[in-house]
């Protein structure tokens, strides 16, 4: 009976080891799962902004296909003159917006330049203008080729000519 009861404690201590063995395991597999988690979910952050940034700059590429791809398919410039339009701002008159072919001694390709002149009251108002027309990342450059002053409307005004090469697309979007 000693031999039993001696028996019986050994086998309770035994399970009440193997139970706090077993509590412990489960903590650090808990722990270890939390971790794992907030990984997770700063893995989850990451890559919605880098998926935000990456439909953010398609989208800027879709535009540019399209803006190009329609002034390039069609006689009327609609689309190229809104995108203008929405650069210009109250201080920029354009007198000439012309849509012509590579100049003479350029590489012959089936590029488009769009060649920009007007006013405006100042050599900054230029400059903001030209910034505005390099952010549509419709052109590959932008190019002031002229500024003067002269009289406009009785008042001193900047004249302006502006160069912009189309950027052609590049592949399929």
């Amino acid at each position: 009976m000693v031999a039993w009861a001696t028996g019986l404690i050994f086998y309770g201590m035994i399970l009440v080891v193997v139970y706090f063995l077993h509590s412990q395991s489960s903590n650090v597999d808990r722990r270890a799962m939390a971790r794992q988690s907030r990984e997770i979910a700063g893995q989850i952050n990451t890559n919605s902004i880098t998926v935000q940034t990456l439909q953010t700059q398609l989208a800027t590429a879709r535009r540019k296909l399209h803006a190009v791809q329609a002034v390039g398919r069609q006689p009327n410039m609609g689309v190229l003159m809104n995108i203008i339009a929405e650069s210009v701002g109250d201080e920029v008159v354009l007198e000439q917006c012309r849509l012509a072919p590579t100049k003479a001694g350029q590489a012959p390709d089936s590029r488009l330049i769009l060649e920009l002149k007007g006013y405006c009251s100042s050599q900054a108002v230029v400059s903001l203008f030209a910034m505005r027309l390099e952010k549509t990342n419709l052109f590959e450059q932008i190019n002031l080729v002229k500024t003067t002053r002269r009289p406009f409307l009785g008042a001193k005004a900047v004249q302006f000519q502006i160069e912009c090469p189309l950027e052609a697309p590049q592949g399929d979007l």
